[in-house]
């Protein structure tokens, strides 16, 4: 029979309870609670940076960052996720605000353009 050397044991068990502290130490957290700041900066890390929030169904129901066009935009979502308001810039670096119906179809826009007077 073989002799049990009691360092591989302990080897063993503190082997295994690092395992279990890593993965408890990288799981996904669910809620921070409340969180008091001075300051967030977002950055692009080439998706857009980007904050949103969501309601208790999971639909997102605003959104502050970066469209696909590099722009600013603020999003405003019905509880059913669908955009219902948008302030941001268009292709032209204009401003606009813009409202949607409960399909998410444009409705009424203003462009923040300058038209020549005549």
């Amino acid at each position: 029979m073989k002799n049990i050397d009691i360092k591989s044991v302990m080897i063993g068990v503190l082997g295994t309870l690092l395992v279990f502290v890593t993965i408890g130490a990288t799981g996904n957290q669910q809620s921070f609670g409340d969180i008091t700041v001075n300051s967030i900066k977002i950055v692009d890390d080439g998706t857009g940076g980007f904050m949103s929030t969501y309601n208790s169904e999971g639909e997102m129901t605003s959104y502050l960052g970066t469209d696909a066009d590099g722009n600013g935009v603020i999003g405003v979502h019905a509880s059913d996720g669908i955009e219902t308001a948008r302030i941001g810039s268009d292709e032209n670096q204009d401003g606009v605000i813009q409202l949607n119906d409960r399909y998410g179809n444009t409705q009424w826009s203003q462009s923040g353009e300058k038209l020549d007077s005549k």
